[in-house]
């Protein structure tokens, strides 16, 4: 054996060996480690739980994007609006309630694009209904296809799925035919045929628009 090596091995000799663990200690290392692991485990499943979404106050947005718009009712009394706003404020609730973004900015943004063809949808069935009140056959008929035609858009599907050119059509033939120039029953064919398919499960909006001036929670959404 050489120097360095004899050296090493009589050094070696001095150094005390770390003691075994005795059991006791060895089950509170691994308990330890359990309380760790558990610890872990928690933070990486609340860091994976979405953001919660006030859907609420986003209908809010959405009902004030509509309710805002003081040209959406055209000529029309208030009576014979109501069944358009009371339509529009409805598909705003579930196009504010179907946006799952957790980013509120882009989730806005979202919700007033797919809003913006509702109100669209809105002006020409008021532009129909006027024209309907008028004696205006022409202007009605064009009102009328060209709110076919809208439903039919990516976008208005995207706001309002399941509405049809079809269901639109109808309604215009029967306000042909009707010459009472009742501009609130024409508003509420309309209505009927933008509604589109009822969808099992899917329970009416609850929330309320209301005039903040009526003490009444239950009062109907207010006129723009």
């Amino acid at each position: 054996m050489d120097f360095w090596a004899t050296l090493r091995a009589r050094l070696l000799e001095h150094v005390p060996h770390p003691p075994s663990p005795s059991p006791a200690r060895g089950r509170e290392g691994v308990r330890a480690t359990e309380a760790v692991d558990a610890a872990v485990d928690e933070h990486v499943a609340a860091e994976a739980v979405e953001p919660v979404v006030n859907v609420a106050a986003r209908q809010e947005r959405a009902a004030g994007l509509i309710l805002d718009d003081e040209g959406l009712r055209g000529d029309l009394t208030d009576d014979e609006f109501r069944p358009l706003l009371d339509w529009a404020i409805a598909a705003s609730d579930r196009i504010a309630a179907a946006v799952k973004m957790p980013n509120e900015e882009a989730a806005m943004t979202e919700i007033g694009e797919r809003v913006s063809a509702v109100k669209g949808a809105v002006r020409l069935a008021a532009e129909a209904v006027a024209a309907h009140v008028n004696g205006v056959a022409g202007q009605q008929a064009w009102a009328l296809d060209a709110l076919a035609e809208m439903v039919e858009l990516g976008g208005f599907q995207a706001a309002v799925p399941g509405v049809s050119a079809g269901a639109v059509h109808a309604v215009a033939k029967q306000l042909v035919t009707d010459d009472t120039g009742d501009g609130v029953n024409g508003a509420a064919l309309i209505v009927q045929a933008l509604t589109g398919p009822v969808v099992a499960g899917d329970a009416p909006a609850q929330a309320i628009h209301s005039d903040p001036s009526d003490p009444s929670p239950e009062s109907a959404p207010r006129m723009p």
